[in-house]
C-alpha cells in the first residue's frame, strides 16, 4: 500500500502536466515570439508587384517583407473582429456561458492604445494594451509588444491581353525550411481593385480565410460576441480568387492584404507546440493571372 500511494501521486502529477499542456489557448505567461517572419510574394509574367501605390515601384521582381512582433492567440470568424479569452478549461475547451460557475470571459481584441509604438517593423502604429496585460507581456516597448495578427500588404498591376482571372495560387508556410505540421495558423485574404493605383482608397473586401488541411476546432458553433466567442470552421469562399473577371486588354490595380494569426480555438494551439517559436517561419505567396477559360484555381489551404 505504501508503494502504491507514491505511484498514484506520480500518476496524478503526470495527468495534471498533460492537461496543462493541452490548453487550446496559451497560458497567459507564455509568449510566441515571431521576431522576423518574412513573406515573399511572387507573380506570373503579366503581373507587377509593389509595396506602394507609386507607379515607378511596380516591378516583376519578387517582393519580400518582414514583420517583427510577439504573436499571441486570438479567434475570429470573419478575419476582422477578433477575440481572446483569459481562461480555459484543462481539456482546452471554453464555457460559452457569460455568467455563472465555470464561465470564461471573452474579450474583444482592439488595437487602439496610444501613444503609437514606433520602430517595431510590425506594420502597426497602435496596439491593444489590455491584450498585452492579459498575456503578461510586461512593459510595452518598441521591442516588446504583442499583437493578435500581422498584416502584409502588396499592390499588383495586372495587364490582361485576354479575359482573365487573378488568383492567389500559392500560400506556402514553412518552418526552418520544412513543412509546418501545426494547424493553428490562419490566413485571411482581403482585396480591392481600381483602374489606377491612386484609386486604391476604398474598403478592403474579405476574399477567403485559409487554414491548413485537416485543421480542427474545439467548438463548431459560432458566437460572434465579445462576451462569448467560439470559432467556427467557416470560409468566405472555397478559394483565393482576387478577381474572377479581368477584362481583355485592360490594366487593373489591386491592393491585397494577407492577414496572419494563430487561431486560439484550434486543437493544436497549445503551450507545448508554440512555446519556442522563432523567426524561422516564412510564408511564400504566388499570384497568377490566368485565362478565364482555364480551369486554374486559387489556393484553398495553407500548404
Amino acid at each position: 500500500m505504501k508503494k502504491l500511494i507514491p505511484a498514484l501521486a506520480l500518476l496524478l502529477v503526470s495527468a495534471v502536466m498533460l492537461a496543462t499542456s493541452s490548453f487550446a489557448w496559451f497560458s497567459m505567461n507564455t509568449t510566441v515570439t515571431v521576431t522576423g517572419m518574412s513573406v515573399t510574394t511572387k507573380a506570373s509574367s503579366n503581373l507587377l508587384i509593389s509595396a506602394t501605390t507609386t507607379e515607378e515601384d511596380f516591378k516583376p521582381d519578387p517582393l519580400t517583407q518582414t514583420r517583427n512582433g510577439i504573436l499571441e492567440p486570438v479567434s475570429t470568424i470573419d478575419g476582422s473582429n477578433f477575440f481572446y479569452t483569459t481562461d480555459a478549461k484543462a481539456d482546452g475547451s471554453k464555457n460559452k456561458a457569460i455568467t455563472g460557475a465555470g464561465a470564461v470571459p471573452y474579450v474583444a481584441y482592439s488595437e487602439d492604445a496610444t501613444p503609437a509604438i514606433v520602430g517595431t517593423n510590425s506594420g502597426k502604429t497602435t496596439y491593444d494594451d489590455e491584450f498585452n496585460e492579459a498575456y503578461q507581456i510586461g512593459t510595452v516597448s518598441t521591442s516588446n509588444v504583442a499583437y493578435g495578427y500581422i498584416d502584409y500588404t502588396v499592390y499588383l498591376k495586372a495587364t490582361a491581353s485576354e479575359r482573365s482571372k487573378l488568383l492567389l495560387s500559392t500560400v506556402d508556410l514553412q518552418y526552418d525550411g520544412g513543412a509546418v505540421t501545426e494547424k493553428a495558423w490562419r490566413v485571411a485574404v482581403f482585396a480591392q481593385s481600381a483602374s489606377t493605383a491612386s484609386g486604391l482608397t476604398g474598403s478592403d473586401t474579405l476574399v477567403t480565410i485559409l487554414e491548413p488541411a485537416s485543421a480542427a476546432y474545439f467548438d463548431g458553433t459560432a458566437v460572434s460576441g465579445a462576451a462569448a466567442k467560439a470559432a467556427v470552421n467557416t470560409k468566405i469562399d472555397d478559394e483565393a480568387v482576387i478577381d474572377a473577371d479581368v477584362a481583355a486588354n485592360a490594366t487593373m490595380y489591386y491592393k491585397v492584404i494577407v492577414r496572419l494569426w494563430l487561431e486560439g480555438e484550434d486543437t493544436t494551439c497549445n503551450n507545448e507546440t508554440f512555446a519556442d517559436l522563432t523567426e524561422d517561419y516564412t510564408l511564400d505567396l504566388t499570384f497568377d493571372l490566368k485565362p478565364y477559360a482555364d480551369a486554374a484555381t486559387g489556393a484553398t489551404v495553407i500548404s
